[in-house]
Order: structure tokens, then sequence, then C-alpha cells
């Protein structure tokens, strides 16, 4: 296989994720459709939230337009266990955590996706596919599939041929 047909199937890629966990560390290193990104972190910041309520959800999302948010309106669902997760029961961050949800309009399975970056603010999307768009944007690769050898190149086509690249979210027990 030549470079450019590697690069084809490299740009092709959808998101992904290698996780290697050293004790309190997370080395990560993101697969885009540009290249790759090697970061470490303390703290898996991606999420699946399930069975989101949809009455609930619209409830929180007009309070949190009206900052009159309370931790108990959180109720017992996935939202309360994900600020909980990241601050415990704090109500100082309460209305900056959650004030990127008033884009979420529908959730047709219950599910939702969430980042939750460095500051404690969380982006909540809808579906994988806009979930996935938004961290491709953000990630910027520090590495470009142009910039590999061909060796280089040839591993992360063997790898996204015979491996699945996969993106890995944590996920609250029921």
């Amino acid at each position: 296989m030549d470079r450019d047909q590697m690069l084809i199937i490299l740009h092709d890629l959808n998101l992904g994720a290698e996780l290697i966990a050293l004790q309190d560390v997370l080395f990560c290193t993101y697969v885009t459709s540009k290249g790759i990104l090697s970061e470490e972190l303390f703290d898996w910041p991606y999420y699946k939230l399930k069975n989101i309520d949809c009455d609930k959800l619209l409830e929180v999302r007009e309070k949190i337009k009206q900052k009159t948010l309370t931790f108990e309106d959180l109720g017992n669902t996935e939202l309360k266990k994900l600020y909980s997760s990241k601050l415990g029961k704090s109500l100082d961050s309460l209305h900056i955590f959650f004030q990127h949800i008033d884009n979420i309009h529908l959730c047709n399975d219950g599910n939702l996706y969430v980042f939750v970056d460095d500051d404690d603010v969380a982006f909540f999307f809808e579906t994988y596919s806009a979930f996935e768009k938004a961290l491709e944007e953000r990630l910027i690769a520090n590495i470009l599939w142009e910039d590999m050898s061909d060796d280089e190149l040839a591993e992360w086509v063997e790898k996204a041929t015979h491996e699945e690249l996969t993106f890995q979210f944590s996920e609250f027990e029921e």
C-alpha cells in the first residue's frame, strides 16, 4: 500500500482513544481523521449519561436559564451523579457546571454525551456524532498523518483496520 492510500484510510477514521493507566495518571492518545494527540490526564472527562428523563431535563434547563437550579432539583438522576462525581455537593458551581445544557432539546434515546473541561464546565451533546464532531474540533492533533513516516502510517493503518479504535465513556451504574 502506498502513502496516498494509507492517508486516505487514516483521513476517514472516526474518533478513537487509546488509554494506558499507570498509577494515578491516564496516558491518552486520541486518534482523529487529522492525526493523533497525546496527553496525560488525572481523570477521564467523558461521560455517557443514560436513561435521561426528558421532563426532568427540560426542568433543569429552565431552572438554569432562570438561575434557580438547586442540588435537590437534580433529583436522583444521572445529572446529579455527574455533578457529584466532579464537584461533590458544593453548590458554588452548580449553574456554571450546567450552563451549556441549554443546547439540549431532545433526548430521543435517553442518552447524553458529556465532556467536562478543566474548568469543571460540562458540555452536553444529544448524539455521539455531535460529540465526536465537537471533540475533533477541540482536539488539535500534535502529529498530523502527513507528518508521519511511511512506517508510522503503516502501523496506524494496521491498528485502524485490524483493531477497532473506540472511544470509551465513563458511565454510572444504575
